[in-house]
């Protein structure tokens, strides 16, 4: 009898992974939406499943979240299923700069905040803040209400232009953060100390105490702003600092009691001071650089949460990974303005949207009709789409970008006024 597991959060990308991975002849797996209540997706996989499934391991923040509430519910909590209080001190940041603060404080930025649910908060800044600093919401993702201070009084001006956008922002989480402990304020900002340095992504899982990776990818910005480019894999840091990146992961989750999961730990180092130091935890997997793997290594990484989620040891899905020579490259593709979508390109199941480029997969974030603003987007461009490419050489990849761009024929307009 095949082993049963209940995945929450499944887009559609995630069978078609799993097929690819020929993962269905060895497991029976149900995909079940994130966006429901915990109540409703205890009874769905109950039913579904004839009763409590052998594993479960959720896709995205919220999915991951959510699974680990409902493990809990169902008793699967501690098996392959980090705890809720883990997942909640890696997604909430200012409940994970003070659990940074404790395990791995010499990778750590110094940290103050602001609870805006509290009257006139906004107006009593901390008093030994050091500019420049970087704001936060509690809860966020794609960098949304993210920005950089260079004074108190910018500061200021700031919260009090933001505040309404702050409380909305915290009114999106609040409901799948309560759900998870309704005492945590979802309604607020950390101020964090500005690091440099190159960013990077180290991706990986937990399992016995032992941070396990499947890849550090570097990120590249658009200058003067917080929007990636692209990301490149594999990273050009030396193999001692990708150790480092992997002992600082390791320390703080077993801090945290994130016994057994997926994680992915994004980080600046700085080369000129050689400090490392962490932007945020994440309780998942980067889903969005498997495709990375792949080109490189050859395997599908989410047989690892498969894994996982059955308290299996994965690690010999890369024990015989290959390793391609070459850089495997995510390019975002953006707009510093809001625009109406006009057209898309063609692309077939596969992404393939040029006979000239047969390696390249064009995944499309819009479609006609809609407007950039339609889909979340961070504070300072307006992403449509993404391309997936290898080239053999890191000095390739920006001709390579300019010739692919050439090929993808979307179409914008103005924005009709209502």
């Amino acid at each position: 009898m095949k082993p049963t597991i209940a995945i929450i959060g499944s887009g559609p990308a995630i069978p078609e992974r799993l097929a690819a991975a020929g993962l269905y002849a060895a497991y029976e797996m149900r995909m079940f939406e994130r966006e429901l209540p915990v109540d409703t997706l205890v009874e769905q996989i109950q039913d579904s499943f004839s009763g409590i499934p052998d594993g479960i391991f959720g896709r995205g923040d919220i999915g991951s979240l959510k699974a680990a509430i409902v493990a809990r519910r169902l008793g699967l909590d501690g098996e392959g299923v980090p705890s809720v209080a883990a997942v909640l001190a890696c997604q909430h940041k200012l409940l994970s700069r003070r659990a940074q603060r404790l395990s791995i404080p010499e990778s750590t930025p110094r940290v103050w905040h602001i609870d805006l649910s509290e009257p006139e908060s906004e107006l009593l800044l901390p008093d030994d803040l050091v500019f420049p600093l970087i704001s936060k919401p509690y809860c966020s993702n794609f960098s949304r209400l993210t920005a950089v201070h260079y004074s108190r009084d910018e500061l200021v001006q700031w919260l009090e232009e933001n505040g309404d956008r702050i409380e909305q922002q915290g009114e999106l989480y609040k409901k799948r953060i309560h759900e998870a402990d309704p005492e945590v304020s979802v309604t607020g900002v950390v101020l964090e100390g500005l690091e440099t340095g190159m960013q990077a992504t180290i991706d990986g899982w937990m399992l016995n105490g032992r941070a396990e990776v499947h890849g550090v990818v570097d990120s590249i910005f658009l200058p003067e702003t917080l929007s990636f480019s692209r990301f490149e894999y594999p990273s050009v840091l030396s193999e001692q600092v990708q150790e480092r990146a992997r002992v600082v992961v390791e320390k703080f989750l077993n801090g945290i009691g994130y016994s057994s999961g997926s994680f992915n730990m994004e980080f600046f180092y700085d080369a000129a001071t050689d400090r490392l130091a962490v932007i945020e935890f994440n309780s998942r997997a980067a889903s969005q650089f498997h495709p990375l793997y792949e080109a490189i290594h050859d395997y599908h990484a989410i047989e690892v949460d498969v894994r996982l989620s059955l308290g299996e040891d994965p690690r010999s899905v890369i024990s015989g990974r290959t390793v391609r020579e070459g850089v495997a490259v995510i390019h975002i593709l953006r707009r510093t303005e809001n625009a109406r979508v006009v057209g898309v390109p063609s692309v077939d199941e596969a992404g393939l949207f040029s006979p000239k480029y047969p390696d390249a997969h064009l995944n499309l974030y819009v479609h006609a009709g809609e407007t950039l603003r339609d889909i979340v987007q961070d504070e300072d461009t307006f992403r449509y789409g993404d391309v997936y490419f290898f080239v053999d050489r890191r000095v390739e990849i920006e001709g390579h970008i300019e010739a692919l761009e050439s090929e993808i024929s979307f179409e914008f307009g103005p924005i009709e006024e209502s």
